[in-house]
Parts: structure tokens; C-alpha cells; sequence
């Protein structure tokens, strides 16, 4: 279920960066992991604990049936449509109700005052050019 509600809160951080207009490739924490959207990763952070608090809670609050969980042969759980409804709900409440992403991403315009003013464009070159395992060489050469 906390694989369920991080996946949520990812899919929420993905829209609000793209609705910024920031490329949500081009992480800083996140930044090894390639075909990643690292940015998405690097401001969920934050915020897993509110995701880890409100699974919690509806853990220990809630009564499972046999029904909510479905095992398959190949080991792997998944939830039933209504437990999945009822997690999506709850994370995508408390998400919201926090305003943690309208938080975070009102912060995102300092990153040029502690980059000495380097733009996004810029970044984006320099992480281009720069990817770590290709030696320091420019990309296509």
C-alpha cells in the first residue's frame, strides 16, 4: 500500500513540475539514476512522510478481509480496485490538504540565486554535457 500511495504522490509532483514548466528530468539529489524523471524524485521527498503517515493510519484504522489483497502465483500482491480507490483518495486529500507541492515548487525560483543565476536552459546543457560515467565528454562526440 505505501508503494500505492508513493506512486500518487509521484504521479501528483510530475504534473505540478511539468505544469511549471520545468524539465522534471533534471534532478539534483536523484541525478545518477538515468531515464528517471529526478526531479519528480527529488521534491516527493518532502513529502513521504505525509504519504507514510496517512498509509499508517489507514492502516491501523482499517480491517482487512481476505478480499482487499489479491496474491498471485508469481508471489506478487496486488490491492483490489476499492482498497486502491480508498488509497488514492486519501494520499491525493492529504497531498493537497498540506499544499506541501504549491510549497515546494514556490521555492524552485531561488535555485538561480544559489547557482549564481545559472537558468534552466543552462543547467539543462550543462547536464547534457556533463553526465556522469561519459568521462566529461559532450554529449555526441
Amino acid at each position: 500500500m505505501l508503494n500505492y500511495g508513493l506512486a500518487v504522490l509521484e504521479s501528483q509532483v510530475r504534473m505540478a513540475v511539468v505544469a511549471a514548466g520545468l524539465d522534471p528530468t533534471i534532478g539534483y539529489f536523484h541525478g545518477r539514476y538515468g531515464g528517471k524523471q529526478t526531479l519528480v524524485l527529488d521534491l516527493m521527498e518532502p513529502m513521504r512522510p505525509l504519504v507514510d503517515r496517512a498509509v499508517l493510519g489507514f492502516s491501523q484504522a482499517h480491517t482487512f478481509s481476505p478480499g482487499d489483497l489479491t496474491l498471485r502465483d508469481d508471489g506478487i500482491c496486488r490491492l483490489n480496485p476499492e482498497l486502491a480507490r480508498n488509497i488514492v483518495s486519501l494520499v491525493s486529500k492529504r497531498v493537497t490538504a498540506s499544499k506541501a507541492v504549491d510549497e515546494i515548487l514556490s521555492l524552485l525560483p531561488l535555485r538561480a540565486a544559489f547557482a549564481g543565476g545559472v537558468t534552466d536552459a543552462e543547467v539543462s546543457t550543462r547536464h547534457v554535457r556533463h553526465r556522469p560515467g561519459n568521462g566529461g565528454r559532450r554529449a555526441g562526440r
